[in-house]
């Protein structure tokens, strides 16, 4: 089973090569996330190897977020880095417990799909489920943070934001290119809502601090 930041709805491609790799390449990480020795990094090669192959196939490979997912696995499996270091420190409980305790935060997003009506058009029922999983994205990520420093914490949460930030950096520009090219009020209802997830991150972290 795939971590919970990694677990993604598989659409058809609506419009543009992001969604396209976004579509394809969170299969990739198999090889990463299901070792069962732990060892997650031995199968950084060829993970790596897939994301490059599905960049190529989507016309990415030269995107920033797409660039910046491939430096940040190899990063952290590069024997003497920070990220490495932290990644030997807190992988059991960043990819096995935490990952188990952030279940929860994909209810919303289950209830909300599981409630969907058809509309009776393929394409139509594609974009309005792409367009749910991108208005209930900035909410998992904050429940998944909050999980990961409860039962890992602090450290582990600077390393699990290293390990998805560009993952999430290239979710939000898919939603926010494609809900814009489908419906150009709606781009602006989710910059709002990942404005407000943004605020919401910054008054937490200040009262942490």
């Amino acid at each position: 089973m795939l971590p919970a930041f990694l677990v993604t709805i598989q659409f058809a491609v609506i419009n543009g090569d992001l969604l396209c790799m976004y579509n394809n390449y969170p299969a990739c990480y198999a090889p990463f996330m299901k070792r069962k020795d732990g060892d997650y990094c031995s199968g950084a090669p060829q993970t790596i190897k897939c994301i490059k192959e599905e960049a190529l196939a989507c016309e990415v490979e030269e995107y920033r977020e797409v660039l910046d997912i491939e430096s940040t696995l190899q990063k952290i499996c590069q024997p003497g880095t920070d990220l490495n270091k932290m990644y030997e420190k807190h992988k059991t409980c960043n990819f096995e417990l935490a990952n188990k305790a952030a279940g929860p935060c994909h209810d919303d997003l289950d209830a909300a799909l599981q409630g969907y009506q058809t509309t009776g058009s393929k394409m139509q029922d594609e974009r309005e489920l792409f367009k749910l999983e991108c208005r209930y994205n900035d909410p998992e990520i904050i429940c998944t943070e909050e999980k990961v420093k409860e039962t890992c914490g602090d450290e582990a949460l600077f390393f699990h934001r290293n390990f998805t930030e560009p993952k999430n950096e290239l979710t939000l520009r898919t939603c926010i290119e494609n809900t814009a090219a489908s419906n150009f009020g709606n781009f602006w209802e989710l910059l709002l809502l990942h404005l407000s997830a943004l605020l919401l991150v910054i008054l937490m972290s200040n009262t942490n601090l």
